[in-house]
């Protein structure tokens, strides 16, 4: 499982996150699981058909990280979210969904709070992104885990550190979301492994 020793806000953005690198393997890469809730459009995103009253429904990624850097896009409009509206890492064991607080956000997970920008962890909030409320329709989740960081961002944006000093002691991170809105259309795409370049990123002729 991840641990979290402390959580930070920092003002500029990772450099690492301008030169991604995606492999062939990647074109594989999918939302694998989710609860009965929902259903698939495409490969990267699904719809929320059907939610109960005080349940919560999820989906994890079929590909986990141990270490490495990597930078995860998210399609979650600020019109379908609600308390619980959550995206992070979790592990295979944290729970996609029901009435538990083992969702992501729960024990050995991380995950932002898409109503009220905290960032919750082992089921306590730990802290809360700074400048921003909500965060956008289209976002950036930066995962630093050879550094233990995880960030948020997007094109124009830096929305700041949500953890640091991020562990994976036990199994795999893997991207995951939940919502409790019926209608909800969410995405996650994964954009590749980010890269630090020293110098200019291209070379004069």
């Amino acid at each position: 499982m991840g641990s979290c020793a402390s959580v930070i806000a920092v003002p500029e953005k990772p450099k690492w996150i301008y030169v991604v690198q995606f492999r062939n393997k990647f074109y594989k890469d999918k939302i694998l699981e989710t609860t009965d809730g929902f259903r698939q459009i495409n490969n990267n995103t699904v719809e929320l058909k059907a939610c109960t009253k005080n349940n919560i429904e999820g989906i994890r990624w079929s590909r986990g990280f141990t270490t490495g850097r990597h930078v995860i896009e998210f399609i979650y409009p600020v019109h379908v979210r609600t308390r619980w509206s959550r995206v992070g890492l979790g592990t295979r064991e944290t729970s996609l969904g029901g009435k538990t607080k083992d969702v992501i956000g729960g024990q050995g997970s991380f995950a932002i709070d898409l109503v009220s920008n905290k960032a919750y962890h082992n089921n306590r909030a730990v802290s809360k992104l700074p400048g921003i409320k909500p965060l956008p329709d289209w976002f950036f989740m930066y995962v630093d885990l050879d550094e233990g960081v995880i960030q948020f961002g997007s094109d124009s944006a830096f929305y700041g550190t949500a953890f640091q000093n991020v562990t994976v002691t036990d199994g795999q991170l893997f991207p995951m979301a939940t919502a409790c809105v019926t209608g909800a259309v969410i995405g996650i795409v994964y954009r590749g492994e980010g890269k630090e370049v020293q110098g200019p990123l291209r070379k004069k002729r």
